[in-house]
């Protein structure tokens, strides 16, 4: 299991009429519902207002993100137009012993100079 949090900005293209677009994105949206509930999108929102969407998706490897992104209808119909920002993440719970290793590491460094 990888994680991954995702930004997506979605312009419309100054060429593709209004209902087009929102036609696009209500097939993209079908979608992403899918892989919902098979348990790739771990969690998504759309930002109110605003033609965002964040979330995180869980994927095996970077090759299988990069097949997910690039299968998405609106990335097919529009890339230029898809401002991406995709960052690993991990589970805040595994954050306190990552810590724990840092600080003894930085505590023996200490003491081997002293």
């Amino acid at each position: 299991m990888a994680l991954f949090h995702y930004v997506v900005k979605c312009n419309q293209p100054e060429t593709m009429p209004y209902l087009d677009f929102w036609k696009l994105w209500q097939s993209e949206a079908e979608g992403a519902l899918a892989a919902m509930k098979a348990g790739k999108i771990v969690a998504s929102w759309k930002v109110a207002s605003r033609n965002i969407v964040i979330g995180v998706i869980d994927a095996e490897s970077h090759e299988e993100l990069d097949q997910i992104f690039n299968s998405l209808a609106m990335y097919a119909k529009m890339p230029r137009n898809m401002e991406m920002e995709i960052l690993p993440v991990i589970p805040y719970e595994t954050w306190p012993g990552h810590l724990n290793q840092i600080v003894d590491n930085l505590e023996k460094e200490k003491a081997n100079k002293n």
